[in-house]
């Protein structure tokens, strides 16, 4: 079974641009909530390792999309088609990311910025995450068939 390109490139670029956003959008939520706000001697709550670790985590696979996404016309994408197990594959592995990758945006018991440095399996992740996401979008690149196919 198989999907057409162009529908598996916009469904998992959403995904990634929302998902991200919204994290984003928490991250400067509790920002201006001062959530990262501590006493003098605390050096480790800093908002800005909160944004720090939000580039490392997500900007690398974002700007994979994107520059596939805005950097490739859309002529001719529909008619290629990929495998449907990748796409799901890379869509279930993208929505578990972001839900691992929440949990410590939105740890409220523990220092925001401690939460974020002790988030050790991100990397680890984000590795299979951006493997299989940039197959997807690696397939947006075909070879042209030989004059007169296969024969010698």
């Amino acid at each position: 079974m198989t999907i057409s390109l162009s529908t598996a490139h916009k469904r998992l670029a959403g995904l990634w641009f929302v998902g991200s956003g919204v994290i984003f959008a928490i991250l400067i939520m509790r920002t201006l909530a001062d959530a990262y706000d501590c006493s003098p001697q605390e050096m480790a709550c800093d908002p800005k390792v909160a944004f720090v670790w939000f580039g490392s985590s997500f900007l690398p696979t974002l700007l994979l999309i994107g520059g596939v996404v805005f950097g490739i016309s859309d002529r001719g994408k529909d008619t290629i088609s990929v495998d449907s197990f990748a796409y799901r594959l890379s869509m279930g592995l993208s929505v578990f990311y972001f839900l691992v990758a929440a949990i410590p945006v939105l740890a409220i018991r523990q220092d925001p910025s401690e939460a974020l440095r002790s988030s050790f399996w991100i990397p680890s992740m984000q590795g299979l995450v951006t493997l299989a996401v940039g197959r997807m979008f690696a397939t947006s690149q075909t070879v042209p068939e030989k004059p007169g196919g296969d024969k010698p």
